[in-house]
């Protein structure tokens, strides 16, 4: 679903984020 890709992408943003 749509909301589950936003949900993985937000994930992976904030993971480059935190870094």
């Amino acid at each position: 679903s749509v909301g589950d890709g936003i949900h993985l992408f937000n994930i992976r943003l904030g993971r480059n984020w935190e870094m």
